[in-house]
């Protein structure tokens, strides 16, 4: 199977998360798109960081209906930080006859040189660039690894998610409303 691979905090998974997952899927042909969350970003201060656990029931949640949706815990039983190498070779391990891709955005991918063995994986794996900006002067790879989709151009992010709860502002339309029902259930980024 072919299989995009959506890493992230998703702390708390948002509207904008289900939109990229689900245009992905379409536009790259892909059998299945697999949520990936991090227990730790190592680019990421873990500051307002949900356990992992709760951060992986609300994405299970969220896509239950949706059939060519999952979510995979593997980083939670690899060592942290999180390196996208090693989660790919566990799944390589756990999973020999699918075929993994990245899904991320070109905010990502403008940092993409910083990952570990970012060499090793751009050899093994095709990056699936979505645009996450408006800036037009992202230099494209000429890469045959890397391929580009436009998107909807989407402002909605967890920070700014979190912190509108914090102070109490609405976050209607960014939020699914079974994602939104258990923050409020248990009071998380308030």
């Amino acid at each position: 199977m072919k299989i995009g691979l959506f890493f992230g905090s998703f702390n708390p998974i948002h509207n904008g998360h289900l939109i990229i997952a689900n245009k992905m899927y379409e536009a790259a042909g892909f059998d299945e798109v697999w949520f990936i969350p991090s227990p730790q970003n190592p680019f990421k201060e873990q500051k307002d960081l949900l356990p992992f656990i709760y951060r992986y029931e609300m994405i299970q949640n969220v896509i239950e209906s949706q059939p060519h949706l999952k979510v995979d815990p593997i980083e939670d039983s690899l060592d942290i930080p999180s390196y996208t190498i090693t989660t790919l070779e566990a799944l390589h391990r756990l999973y020999p006859k699918n075929e993994f891709h990245i899904i991320m955005g070109t905010d990502i991918l403008i940092d993409f040189h910083l990952w570990k063995e970012y060499e090793k994986i751009l050899k093994t794996t095709q990056l699936h660039v979505y645009n996450r900006t408006i800036d037009e002067d992202i230099k494209k790879s000429k890469s045959d690894k890397i391929h580009y989709y436009s998107l909807p151009l989407l402002d909605i992010s967890s920070t700014s998610i979190r912190a509108s709860i914090h102070s109490g502002k609405s976050v209607i339309g960014e939020l699914d409303s079974k994602v939104w029902q258990i923050i409020k259930k248990q009071k998380w980024y308030f």
